[in-house]
């Protein structure tokens, strides 16, 4: 893995895969703690992809989703709400661990042992 310093982390934001043909472009990127994008795949402007970002072995992007609609742009919302939700999705599975995790640091600094670990 890569450190993440200002060039790649531009690099790896734009990067689309060859197979996806010289149209490909990133049209969107949300970022909370893992990024989410969606990528415009083909030259009619009708298939969108939204994408998460992988940093276990290797920097990869993951499909989470592909939007297609006849009307070019038409599935661009859809892409977007679907980004935005896995992205509020994510954010609340990493607060519940902060919680999960605040707790049973509590709980070890006042009994200096753990009860109910999961």
């Amino acid at each position: 893995m890569k450190p993440l310093n200002e060039a790649y982390i531009t690099e790896l934001m734009n990067k689309v895969s060859p197979a996806d043909g010289e149209h490909a472009r990133v049209i969107a990127i949300a970022v909370p703690t893992r990024a989410f994008r969606i990528v415009l795949v083909d030259e009619k402007e009708t298939i969108f992809r939204v994408e998460q970002l992988v940093r276990q072995a290797g920097d990869k992007w993951v499909v989470l989703a592909t939007c297609h609609d006849i009307i070019p742009w038409r599935s661009y919302h859809e892409a977007l709400e679907f980004m935005v939700k896995a992205n509020q999705k994510f954010l609340l599975e990493m607060r519940k661990i902060k919680v999960e995790r605040n707790q049973l640091q509590r709980e070890l600094d006042t009994t200096g042992k753990l009860i109910n670990v999961k």
